[in-house]
């Protein structure tokens, strides 16, 4: 009596060219892919490529079952059915082997060496993926790696470690080139930090970066530009984009970040940023621009939150509820006389607990901490450090406020110059 062991979960390059018995012990033929469906949940498989006799059949199964004997893997199905091939579109082999997919979890884009493929009542689904040194030599019947030798691959090629990822955890990038949906796109990679998406980016080719980078959001588009330390790589990524999208993104990159670029980009992809900047834009630029590179001025933010001091509070309020306005900029408000000098600094949170009808210039803070225009980067950063601060107001010589400055972009600066 032949004992065969069930097996509840396989990996789908070990059930590859496998024979394929019916339930009367005919061999069908030897399975040479599967099609499954990503609409609902785990991907469940909905239709087999057979090859008999050097000819491809397609089929469907009411069961299918799997079994060890031995060191070989029987397959057995009951219930089949002839299905066309073109209403089924997606294969294990096509558009999931091999590909690159985004671990959400891991922050890091792997690529598909094997698929887990578990039994679930009568459905066969897909619950996993494989990648890493280990699954890359089992495809050859490489069953054992010696650890010194994994470890050394670990070393040198990062993707390579050995990963196995949820379904759930996946995110396709390369649903735009052939339409495959892992998940939803970008629903769960958009909600990671800017810093992480860049890691991604970063293991990708250009052509990828383009098209992953050219599927999110404006806001997300430039804040994860804006993490980019690698000055290259975010000008690359500008110039590969469409105007459209240049156009639209520019709205969201502060002038001084803005400076960084310009000054690093060919004469033609200068003209292209340029062409689509509004005159103050292009004024704030030139102001930046035409301070020496270790003044204050060269980083300041041109964009803040300014108010004239005889405004009521409730007027202030409902001001910045109708504006879209980033968030870093609400850690202070700035109070300016008609003449533009700094007059106070008003904490945003603080305008929640006071009353409306008040005026400004009653609750503002007037010992306020500031920098000069012309101060040498490495003052900035002592007063910074003094007071603890986030941010801070810039003004020139005669009061008048120039922009603002964020601690995070006076330490990148500070240290990109180490």
């Amino acid at each position: 009596m032949i004992l065969l062991e069930k097996l509840n979960l396989v990996y789908f390059r070990n059930i590859l060219n496998k024979k394929i018995y019916d339930e009367f012990g005919d061999i069908l033929g030897k399975l040479k892919d599967i099609y499954i469906s990503t609409e609902k949940g785990y991907p469940l498989s909905i239709g087999y490529k057979v090859l008999r006799d050097g000819e491809d059949f397609y089929y469907e199964f009411k069961q299918i079952k799997f079994y060890r004997y031995k060191r070989n893997i029987i397959i057995k199905v009951l219930g089949v059915f002839n299905i066309i091939p073109q209403s089924y579109k997606y294969r294990l082999s096509k558009e999931i082997l091999n590909k690159q997919i985004i671990d959400i979890n891991g922050k890091k884009v792997v690529k598909i060496i094997d698929v887990h493929i578990a039994s679930i009542g009568n459905e066969l689904r897909v619950v996993a993926i494989e990648s890493g040194v280990t699954t890359f030599l089992r495809k050859y019947n490489i069953k054992y790696v010696p650890k010194f030798i994994k470890k050394l691959t670990n070393k040198i090629f990062k993707n390579l470690e050995d990963t196995v990822i949820k379904w759930e955890d996946m995110e396709s990038i390369q649903f735009i080139e052939n339409g495959l949906l892992i998940s939803v796109p970008q629903s769960k990679l958009s909600k990671m930090h800017p810093a992480d998406i860049v890691e991604i980016l970063e293991d990708l080719d250009d052509n990828d970066r383009k098209k992953l980078f050219e599927s999110f959001n404006d806001n997300l588009a430039s804040e994860i530009l804006e993490e980019m330390e690698d000055l290259d790589m975010r000008i690359d990524i500008i110039k590969n984009l469409s105007d459209s999208k240049v156009i639209s993104i520019l709205n969201y990159i502060p002038n001084y970040e803005l400076v960084d670029i310009l000054e690093k980009v060919d004469e033609s992809l200068k003209e292209r940023i340029l062409i689509n900047l509004e005159k103050s834009d292009i004024d704030d630029i030139r102001n930046i621009m035409s301070y020496a590179e270790n003044k204050v001025g060269s980083i300041m933010n041109t964009e803040f939150i300014g108010f004239n001091i005889n405004l009521k509070l409730g007027e202030i309020i409902d001001i910045i509820r109708n504006t879209k306005v980033r968030e870093e900029y609400l850690y202070s408000i700035y109070i300016l006389d008609e003449n533009n000098i700094l007059k106070g600094v008003v904490d945003f949170k603080s305008l929640i607990f006071v009353d409306k009808n008040v005026n400004v210039f009653e609750i503002m803070n007037k010992e306020f901490i500031y920098v000069y225009d012309d101060y040498d980067l490495e003052l900035a950063v002592e007063v910074f450090l003094k007071y603890n601060l986030v941010t801070i107001p810039v003004i020139d010589n005669s009061g008048k406020l120039r922009g603002s400055l964020f601690i995070h972009d006076i330490l990148t600066k500070e240290f990109l110059r180490i």
